[in-house]
């Protein structure tokens, strides 16, 4: 079992699921392979959505 501990919480955000688009290979910092989805918000940035399951799945860990 993986636990995660979160320092800060700066935003909430309540999301119509129906807004969410993939994400693809967009030139992030972050892998896509660790990214699920992305929503534009109204004041138009853009917010992505992490795969926590992928980041602490244990084939991930082994490193």
């Amino acid at each position: 079992m993986v636990g995660i501990i979160v320092d800060l919480v700066d935003d909430v955000q309540r999301l119509d699921t129906s807004t969410l688009a993939p994400v693809s290979e967009m030139g992030s910092a972050i892998p896509s392979k660790y990214l699920k989805d992305y929503v534009r918000l109204d004041n138009n940035e853009m917010l992505v959505v992490m795969d926590i399951e992928r980041v602490v799945a244990k084939e991930e860990l082994k490193d």
